[in-house]
């Protein structure tokens, strides 16, 4: 409303103008709604519109980023980022990151299967100390396990 109060107020005032008197007033009005623009409280941005338009960013760079890889498999990316050195920079510092987090992937998955690997063997070591409990428990006699206080 405030807009189109101002666009009407100015169109009046520039319309009864007569003279360098009214331009005068209609400068002044001009430097006052510039002003009530710039002094205008920011506008609080919601969560909500954050996520939904983050979301929105990354579903485009993904489109971006296919788009570029079927240009690589057809041999056309260096055409593309030839003309348009921003996209270049884009798309090299996109496959950096990617190729980053292919590697910390897998460092991941290494490290996954290094922990499974040393439970299994700390397993079976239990298990191989157990068997061997057992087995040597097996050779003692009643009187043995009584002197020792096993049960």
């Amino acid at each position: 409303m405030g807009d189109e109060y101002g666009v009407d107020i100015e169109r009046n005032l520039y319309q009864m103008s007569i003279g360098k008197d009214m331009s005068k007033h209609l400068d002044i009005w001009r430097q006052y709604n510039a002003i009530q623009e710039l002094t205008k409280p920011a506008q609080p941005v919601k969560e909500k519109e954050v996520e939904i338009s983050t979301r929105a960013f990354n579903t485009m760079k993904r489109i971006a980023a296919e788009a570029m890889r079927e240009l690589e498999r057809n041999d056309l990316a260096d055409f593309v980022v030839l003309k348009d050195a921003e996209l270049g920079k884009w798309w090299n510092a996109y496959k950096k990151q990617e190729a980053e987090e292919i590697e910390m992937a897998r460092i991941k998955e290494e490290k996954k299967r290094a922990l499974k690997e040393a439970r299994d063997i700390r397993l079976a070591k239990v298990a191989e100390d157990a068997r061997v409990k057992v087995e040597l428990l097996s050779r003692l006699t009643p009187d043995e396990k009584r002197i020792l206080g096993i049960r």
